[in-house]
Formats: C-alpha cells, sequence, structure tokens
C-alpha cells in the first residue's frame, strides 16, 4: 500500500472521498505552485516533448503548452514517472473548480479526464499541523456525537501529539543569549521571551498598566496583531483561558524595572535608543520611547489607556490546435 510504503504520506478525507497529501516541513503558495510546475516539466524533458509557457489568470497557478500530437508521449512520460506516487490529474470546472480527479497510483486516468483540452496535474502538499487539524474536527464531531447519545465513546480523544515547528534552545544556549544582549536596549523583551511562556503577540502587547513590579506579576488580556485593515493592532485575548496573571521571575522584574527607568530618561545608557528633545511627560509604557525615537509624541494624559507596547525600534491560453497541461 502506498500509505505504509511512504511515511510522508497522508490520508485527507474531503468531500466523502479518501485523498492522499505529502507533508512537508514548510511551504509558500508559490512554491508549492513550482513543485507541481517541476512534475509536470520534469515529465516534458523526459519524454523529449517540447512545450512553452502560456500567461495564466493567477501567478500561482503556471500553464504549459504542449502540441495535441503530443499529448501521448506526455501522458505516458507522467504515468513512468508518478505511477506509484500522490500525483493527482484534474478536470478542472467552472470558474477554477475541480470537475473530475484521479490519482495515477489508482491506475489508469479516466477518459473524461484524459480527452480535456486542459488538464490540472498536482500533488497535494500538507503542513506539518494538517493531519493534527483534522484529528481535531474529528474529535469535536465524535464528542458531539456522544453528548447526543448515538456513539457510546470517543475514540479520537487519545489523538497524537502536536508535531514540533521549531527546535527550542537548550538551558545553555538560552542563558549564552542572554549574556550576549545583556547591553542591548531591548534585555527586557529577551528575559520575558526566554524565562516566560508568552507568546509574541502577547509579549509585544504589554502595556505598563498590566505589570506589578512590586508584586512580581504580569495580567495578559491583549495582544499585538497585524490585520489587513488596521496593520499593527492591539486586540484582545481571543478566548478566556488567554487571559492570565503570571508570576514573574526576578531576573525578569529587573530587567523590567531598569527599561522603564530609561524610557522615563532617569538614567543614561549607550546601548539605549537615542532619544528627541522636547518630551516633556515621563512615558507610562514600553511603546513610549518608539514613539519617541520616530518623532512622534506619545500622549499619556488625556488617553485612559496608555500606548500600546511596541518593543522595536520605531524607523523602521493556448490556441485551439495546442494541449494545455496546467499544473495546479
Amino acid at each position: 500500500m502506498l500509505l505504509e510504503g511512504d511515511p510522508a504520506l497522508r490520508s485527507l478525507p474531503l468531500d466523502g472521498a479518501e485523498l492522499l497529501g505529502r507533508v512537508v516541513d514548510r511551504f509558500t503558495a508559490s512554491r508549492a505552485a513550482e513543485h507541481n510546475l517541476r512534475l509536470v516539466t520534469d515529465a516534458l524533458k523526459t519524454a523529449g516533448v517540447d512545450y512553452f509557457l502560456v500567461r495564466g489568470r493567477s501567478a500561482l497557478r503556471h500553464v504549459v503548452g504542449v502540441h495535441r500530437s503530443e499529448r501521448k508521449r506526455f501522458l505516458d512520460s507522467m504515468r513512468a514517472l508518478y505511477g506509484t506516487s500522490a500525483v493527482y490529474a484534474v478536470k478542472p470546472g467552472a470558474r477554477g473548480s475541480v470537475a473530475a480527479f484521479s490519482a495515477y497510483v489508482d491506475g489508469a486516468l479516466a477518459a473524461p479526464i484524459k480527452s480535456r483540452l486542459v488538464i490540472r496535474f498536482a500533488e497535494q502538499l500538507l503542513s506539518p499541523l494538517t493531519p493534527t487539524y483534522i484529528h481535531s474536527v474529528l474529535k469535536s464531531a465524535l464528542e458531539h456525537a456522544v453528548r447526543e447519545g448515538e456513539i457510546p465513546r470517543n475514540v479520537a480523544r487519545t489523538g497524537t501529539p502536536r508535531p514540533r515547528r521549531f527546535e527550542p534552545l537548550t538551558a545553555d544556549e538560552a542563558r549564552q543569549c542572554l549574556t550576549v544582549v545583556r547591553n542591548h536596549w531591548l534585555h527586557a523583551l529577551f528575559e520575558l521571551a526566554l524565562r516566560t511562556e508568552l507568546r509574541k503577540g502577547e509579549l509585544l502587547g504589554l502595556r505598563w498598566e498590566d505589570l506589578d513590579l512590586t508584586g512580581g506579576t504580569a495580567t495578559i488580556h491583549c495582544s499585538l496583531q497585524r490585520t489587513r485593515s488596521q496593520g499593527l493592532t492591539v486586540l484582545n485575548a481571543k478566548t478566556l483561558a488567554s487571559e492570565r496573571r503570571i508570576v514573574l521571575p526576578t531576573e525578569c522584574i529587573n530587567s523590567l524595572e531598569i527599561h522603564q527607568e530609561r524610557q522615563a530618561g532617569r538614567t543614561t545608557d549607550s546601548s539605549s535608543p537615542p532619544r528627541r528633545a522636547g518630551r516633556s511627560t515621563p512615558p507610562t509604557s514600553p511603546a513610549a520611547s518608539t514613539a519617541q525615537n520616530s518623532g512622534r509624541s506619545a500622549s499619556t494624559t488625556s488617553d485612559t489607556r496608555p500606548p500600546p507596547c511596541s518593543w522595536n525600534r520605531a524607523s523602521t491560453s493556448s490556441s485551439s490546435r495546442n494541449f494545455s497541461a496546467t499544473p495546479t
């Protein structure tokens, strides 16, 4: 069986059918398009078939033109290369939809697909998180069925461990990192990132009012996120579980106190960001120095909430005679 012979392949349910996809470490839409284009061009080169590129409707969908007389040689070459793989041939429908599809590993391509002037070819690429997402949806559906009394138990509850998307630093590497950035003006941010479990958006969304340096705690209730309409925006936590209070390590408290003093101008340090003259009101959030660097004023008296924390430095068709093989 193909799944047993290739550990990178996964079964993917779609509209009642079972598709096969290949799990890759990382990919973008453009890289996936290049991958599918290479599937077609490799088969054409192996068969010695001339081809040309056709301008498509999308920059992420390449179109390859082949003369009709070379159709059989091309399809035979595709079968020879991908007869035991999860490469699909697709009959395109209206507005880019899929009218029919067939995998080379399942045998001969269906006649409605082979007879088309335009055939799409693709291998489904899956993120490492895709199987986890599918399992999560399935587990939720079965859990609902258990509550309704349709099934006795949820067989998907045990699940598989969430795959790692990165290699965390070792304790020695973390200590070495903090030593290197000891004199950096964002040393407090690095301390929080390495000594707490806060996410990046939560770190960047911190305000001074969220920190109790005397009590040694931080209240997490918002996050700095990039949106399409408003750019960088402070948003409330998505769930109640995300709103929490954490205990700050002593090293983080010390670094934050130094960072606060630098922003208020009570100490000077050659490694801190340059400040412009003309500021008379002490900053009340870690973001105030950012506005100061760019020459913009950060109001802390007229608004009941201080500005959001921003730890970063401010700057910053082919003709009717031709057959079209279209990598999806």
